[in-house]
């Protein structure tokens, strides 16, 4: 899971422009959040994987990273991509599903305990200053065991430069409020969005002399980059965090009303929705594993991007289906705009449909790979398909033969 910097506005067209506690002259535009960088002519796959940051809240491109891991990994890190995206994209809650993150010598930081799916941070995003803070705040958590750290990413610009490219065009109209502790083996994470309003609480958060030194300058983007490189480390505990007696418990932070009604959320409300996320309490209603299952046992080792579109079009349908709605606006971490039914090309059969299949029956191997060709059968290495009957017996797709695939795994060759 990527942690990206703040996020996207939940229904643009009904939001009151309302401006940053901090931040001179930040006013939510129109629109939503992605990324950095610019003025380029962009290939055509390039301005769809654009289109699908700034409207959809996904990134095709995770393609490349996942086809570096083992089957195993890919369905558990597109499992837990999944659930998040729900939660904090489609449903737009509050907080995030709890994350950890491993920290290795070399400095390089890792989303699993076997360290082989590496924490992807945008050079582009924010000038690069959001990659920076991030990294020393999950070092500074590392470092103090069992302290909290806190780091905040305000509303503003997404990119630092003149011409922006398309996909950091569009402002953060939300903050995200990072709490990152340790526990001795690894560094765990809850992201919180805030408002505008809910930016008071920051005051109690952070001290007022943190916020005086971090906001000594009339330069937007200037107190931006001093909020995302400046992680602030706190004494308190995640426990003394949430027992804490807040001088304004019922202040608002957040707002939301992505799903038809308008839902608020105050101090008291956060504290208790990070705990529910931390013990389990937090979960996603849409069966994120056996959309993961479908699209990884249906590309073989390298996941497929139309693949990809489905998956996270399947878990926006299904939030469509199970709140009756043809029409959601996303928010979130990593949101976009407005999505009608319509928008969701390639979803069809709902996951429900799937489920109806016991999971140890054949027909359930055919289902979330998918229809197979009468005319084709899957190679056993990459499980892509190979045209029967015309004396192929190398795999035109991964290059393994027969005799090579019986040796490495010590069986008969096929005939």
């Amino acid at each position: 899971m990527k942690i990206s910097d703040s996020a996207a506005t939940v229904k643009p067209e009904r939001q009151s422009p309302s401006t940053s506690q901090f931040i001179p002259n930040v006013v939510p535009l129109s629109g939503t959040k992605w990324d950095p960088r610019a003025g380029k002519l962009m290939s055509v796959a390039r301005q769809e994987n654009q289109h699908s940051l700034t409207q959809y809240g996904y990134n095709l491109q995770e393609a490349d990273s996942l086809a570096k891991l083992s089957t195993k990994d890919q369905i558990a890190s597109l499992t837990r991509e999944f659930e998040s995206y729900e939660l904090h994209v489609v449903r737009n809650h509050v907080v995030s599903l709890p994350y950890s993150y491993w920290l290795a010598a070399d400095g390089k930081i890792f989303s699993n305990r076997e360290q082989s799916i590496e924490l992807e941070l945008d050079k582009d995003e924010r000038g690069g200053y959001y990659q920076t803070g991030i990294s020393e705040a999950l070092r500074l958590a590392k470092n103090n065991p069992n302290q909290l750290v806190f780091h905040y990413s305000p509303p503003g610009p997404a990119s630092f430069d003149p011409v922006p490219d398309p996909k950091y065009a569009k402002p953060y109209n939300i903050g995200q409020l990072y709490l990152m502790y340790s526990d001795g083996d690894k560094v765990n994470n809850i992201s919180i969005s805030v408002s505008p309003e809910g930016e008071l609480w920051l005051a109690e958060i952070f001290g007022e002399d943190y916020l005086k030194r971090i906001g000594n300058s009339s330069d937007q983007m200037e107190i931006i980059k001093n909020f995302i490189t400046h992680p602030f480390l706190s004494s308190l505990s995640i426990d003394d965090f949430l027992n804490k007696q807040w001088q304004k418990p019922n202040q608002l932070v957040f707002k939301t009303d992505n799903l038809g009604a308008e839902k608020t959320y105050t101090v008291n409300d956060v504290l208790e929705e990070i705990n529910n996320s931390l013990t389990g309490k937090l979960k996603p209603k849409i069966n994120a594993e056996l959309i993961a299952e479908r699209i990884v046992l249906n590309g073989g080792r390298r996941i497929k991007e139309e693949d990809l579109r489905w998956a996270y079009h399947a878990v926006i349908g299904e939030v469509m289906r199970e709140t009756g709605r043809n029409e959601i606006a996303l928010g979130g971490g990593c949101g976009g705009s407005v999505v009608k039914s319509s928008d969701l090309l390639g979803y069809e059969s709902p996951v429900e449909k799937m489920m109806e299949v016991p999971n140890l029956s054949s027909n359930y191997r055919r289902k979330i790979q998918g229809e197979s060709s009468k005319d084709t059968f899957n190679c056993p290495s990459c499980n892509k398909p190979i045209p029967k009957g015309k004396g192929i017996t190398t795999c035109p797709h991964c290059g393994i033969s027969k005799e090579e695939y019986a040796k490495r795994t010590k069986q008969k060759k096929c005939d």
